[in-house]
């Protein structure tokens, strides 16, 4: 049984790792990965899949079906009550995929999406417009870019980054084609058979839309979340607020950030000049290192650090309402 790091041995390690880099890895690859029969492999990931891993998903560049990724940052006074009554009304929202309750300048950070900028301030208004009088402070920002560095978390190995929202190039998908984003959403490592057999449709057009989906961007890679406490570790948010800089400074320093093992995801934002870091680190003490090296290497660029804690997820429906609520709507 795994429950923490010190139960997990290096086939355990290993397997995580390849599939954090590509959830889509067939069961043959990882078993020459580890050296072992295709059963002993199968057994492990079952064990893996039972005990730490959360979810195995795509990730979906959603600027390719035609809409604008939002971060929204709220600094609340509610009470427990108003909070949990206000929070199960964003949880209806099916625009809203991801909703988490955080502790220090902000106390809860709410992820959505929208067709437009205008539209998206219709909709904030017509969400907080019940609370407006509990919330001391709203912080709206434009996700310009999110990238998954997907470094090792046993092997602090750096591998090529996944970035998405970078090219807003609108690609049309029938509705056919939909269907398999949602199977492929719903479980990478269904088989081509399995998604024939489920939707009908002739293996040779699933290859083909996966082909599409894949060489277009829409789908820029396929990974897993893990429950990281179980391994000893503990997530914190880091909020950079960047000064004025040349293109290529910034660059820089986020390429910098992609190669550092504690940060996990990197979202930069438009107009604001803030870059949100998701940092996966074991303790306190590698968290101020971090937090020192940065500091010291782009004290130029760095104008102010917040940080805040996790306190817990209340809603990451991984693009489910999106692809199976909203997109059928709009008749792609």
């Amino acid at each position: 049984m795994i429950t923490t790091i010190q139960n997990m041995d290096k086939f355990d390690k290993i397997l995580l790792n390849k599939l954090m880099e590509d959830a889509k890895i067939s069961l043959k690859d990882l078993s020459s990965e580890i050296n072992r029969s295709k059963s002993f492999t199968q057994y492990r990931l079952q064990n893996l899949n039972n005990k730490i891993i959360e979810k195995i998903y795509p990730l979906i560049d959603v600027t390719k079906l035609g809409f604008i990724p939002f971060d929204l940052y709220l600094k609340t006074k509610m009470n427990k009550l108003e909070e949990s009554e206000f929070i199960e009304i964003l949880k209806k929202e099916k625009k809203i995929f991801y909703i988490e309750r955080l502790v220090g300048i902000f106390s809860i950070r709410i992820s959505f999406f929208e067709k437009n900028i205008n539209l998206s301030s219709d909709f904030i208004k017509d969400i907080l417009k019940d609370f407006i009088e509990r919330i001391d402070d709203v912080k709206i920002n434009i996700i310009s870019s999110l990238i998954k560095t997907n470094n090792g978390i046993f092997d602090n190995s750096l591998r090529k980054p996944y970035r998405l929202f970078e090219n807003n190039k609108k690609i049309h998908l029938g509705r056919k084609e939909l269907k398999i984003l949602q199977i492929l959403n719903k479980n990478p490592r269904f088989s081509i058979v399995d998604m024939s057999q489920k939707t009908k449709f002739s293996r040779e057009f699933i290859k083909k839309t996966i082909k599409k989906i894949e060489n277009e961007k829409i789908v820029v890679g396929y990974t897993i979340d893990i429950d990281i406490e179980k391994l000893g570790f503990m997530s914190k948010l880091m909020i950079l607020k960047i000064k004025l800089c040349n293109k290529e400074d910034y660059k820089n320093f986020v390429n910098y950030l992609c190669s550092c093992f504690v940060v996990n995801t990197i979202t930069t934002y438009y107009p604001n000049q803030l870059i949100s870091l998701e940092l996966i680190i074991r303790g306190n003490q590698e968290f101020r290192d971090f937090q020192v090296n940065i500091l010291n290497k782009f004290s130029n660029l760095i104008e102010k650090i917040e940080t805040l804690d996790y306190f817990d997820e209340q809603k990451y429906n991984y693009m489910d309402d999106l692809l199976e609520k909203i997109l059928p709507e709009q008749n792609l």
